[in-house]
């Protein structure tokens, strides 16, 4: 199911540390999927800042590029694990939400670096997490999001 694209803005401004950002965490692949041609990861954003925020019910915009000029990569938004709602993130607190991609080694274009997440009118830079022999597989050209939930019980697409 296709739905518009909405950047998660946040409804109370929270001041973010310069060193502030979210992180993508790579899944271990399915029993019986190849590495190469899914990935999974737990998108994870916490609040670093001494104030609460507020993010709306949705999905987080994933772009490429870095130094405040990313591009959104194209993506399909499903209600994953279910309905998104609104999430207020105390100073140390997360939100987690699911994401899946299709992927090859070497694909042309393809991210593992310099990946941001849309945040109020500006980008947070990611962290992006390999598996333990450091394999972080390429966004190659497009994302599957899940929403935003205020906890990673049943975030990440099986």
């Amino acid at each position: 199911m296709r739905r518009r694209r909405t950047p998660v803005r946040a409804t109370r401004r929270a001041v973010w540390h310069p060193s502030s950002g979210g992180d993508l965490q790579l899944q271990p692949p399915n029993s019986g999927e190849e590495e190469a041609e899914q990935a999974i990861a737990t998108l994870t954003l916490t609040n670093r800042s001494g104030e609460s925020c507020s993010l709306p019910a949705g999905w987080a915009l994933i772009g490429k590029g870095g130094q405040h000029n990313y591009a959104v990569i194209p993506s399909t938004r499903l209600s994953y694990p279910g309905a998104g709602r609104t999430i207020t993130l105390r100073p140390g607190s997360s939100a987690f939400a699911g994401t899946k991609w299709h992927t090859e080694k070497g694909c042309p274009g393809g991210a593992t670096s310099g990946l941001g997440v849309a945040w109020h009118s500006s980008w947070i830079p990611l962290s992006y997490h390999g598996l333990d022999d450091g394999y972080q597989p390429p966004i190659c050209d497009s994302i599957t999001l899940g929403t935003l939930q205020p906890t990673m019980n049943g975030v990440n697409f099986t």
